[in-house]
């Protein structure tokens, strides 16, 4: 059971993995990447985070820390073969119609 976000904003350089990791705070792979969005035609520093072992009541958690510390707008989320997309389109975890990403 692993949960993959892909997150970007300004916020994301001034961040670093070991803080995220303190974050978190459960087994998890952080990876830097850089994310180019065609419709604004802006470019964004971020991470690919994979959390293991993880239900939904912890993502909501862990989504609202990262939101809150990162000034997230949304992000891109997998949830084991349950769920893929925008997570505020998250059906039973979230509102499904708060993107307007």
């Amino acid at each position: 059971m692993a949960f993959h976000i892909y997150i970007s904003s300004n916020e994301c350089s001034n961040c670093s993995e070991t803080e995220l990791t303190g974050i978190i705070k459960k087994q998890c792979q952080i990876t830097k990447n850089f994310s180019f969005t065609e419709k604004t035609n802006t470019s964004e520093d971020g991470f690919y985070i994979k959390i293991f072992k993880i239900d939904n009541i912890e993502c909501t958690h862990i989504w609202n820390l990262l939101k809150s510390r990162l000034n997230l707008k949304c992000a891109f989320v997998i949830k084991d073969d349950e769920y893929m997309g925008c997570i505020l389109n998250w059906p039973n975890v979230f509102t499904k119609t708060n993107c307007s990403h």
